[in-house]
C-alpha cells in the first residue's frame, strides 16, 4: 500500500467521522460538537465510539436531546480523566476512579437541614454505618470538621492482636490533673513540645 493511498484512508476517516459528529450534534449547543472534535483529535477511535453509541441510541430508543448531551459530555469527560485510553481497556477501577474525581464534599450545614451534624456523621465503627452504606461498601470520610465526602471501599480495619510484652513509657512532663485551664488537648500536647 502506497504513502498516498494511506493517507487517502485516514482523511476518509477523518471525514466520515466529522459528519457522524454533524448528525448527532445537530440540534446541540455548539460546544458539545466541539468537545467531540476536539476529542477527536486526541483519539479519533473513542469520538467514534461515543459517536456510534448516539447513533444506536437515536435509531433505537429516540433519545432526548438533554440526554444525549449529558451522556456525550460524560463519556468525553471519562476519556479526558483517563488520558483518552481506549474504552475497550478501561477497566471498573478506571469507571470508579473517575467517578470519584465527580464527588463533592457535604458540608455540615447541609446535614443540618436535615438533623445536627455531630449526630448523623458518627460513624466510629463498622457496625454504626447506615445499612445502605454496608451493603454499597460505603463509608463517610471527614476532610475536615465541617466538609465529608462519601467514598467507596473498607472503611474501617480490625486491629490485630499485640503479642509483644507491654513496653511502659515514663515521660519528665506532667499532665495537669484538671484540664479547667487548658483549651484543648492537642493545644496542650504542642505546648508541651514547644517547650
Amino acid at each position: 500500500m502506497t504513502l498516498q493511498h494511506e493517507t487517502s484512508k485516514v482523511k476518509d476517516r477523518i471525514v466520515k467521522l466529522d459528519r457522524k459528529i454533524i448528525s448527532i450534534t445537530q440540534y446541540q449547543r455548539p460546544y458539545i460538537a466541539n468537545l467531540l472534535r476536539k476529542m477527536a483529535q486526541r483519539s479519533p477511535h473513542n469520538a467514534n465510539i461515543i459517536c456510534e453509541y448516539i447513533i444506536a441510541e437515536q435509531n433505537e430508543i429516540n433519545i432526548k436531546e438533554s440526554t444525549k448531551e449529558g451522556k456525550i459530555k460524560c463519556l468525553v469527560g471519562l476519556s479526558t480523566y483517563l488520558n483518552h485510553k481506549s474504552f475497550q481497556d478501561i477497566s471498573k477501577s478506571d469507571v470508579l476512579d473517575y467517578l470519584t474525581s465527580l464527588k463533592k464534599p457535604v458540608t455540615a450545614d447541609q446535614i443540618r437541614t436535615k438533623r445536627e451534624p455531630r449526630l448523623m456523621i458518627k460513624m466510629d465503627t463498622l457496625e454504626s454505618l447506615p445499612q445502605i452504606f454496608r451493603d454499597n461498601s460505603l463509608f463517610l470520610l471527614p476532610l475536615s470538621t465541617k466538609e465529608y465526602v462519601i467514598v467507596k471501599g473498607k472503611g474501617y480495619h480490625s486491629l490485630e492482636s499485640i503479642e509483644s510484652k507491654t513496653i511502659i513509657y515514663n515521660t519528665d512532663k506532667l499532665f495537669p490533673i484538671s484540664s479547667s485551664d487548658v483549651e484543648s488537648e492537642s493545644k496542650y500536647l504542642t505546648r508541651l513540645i514547644v517547650v
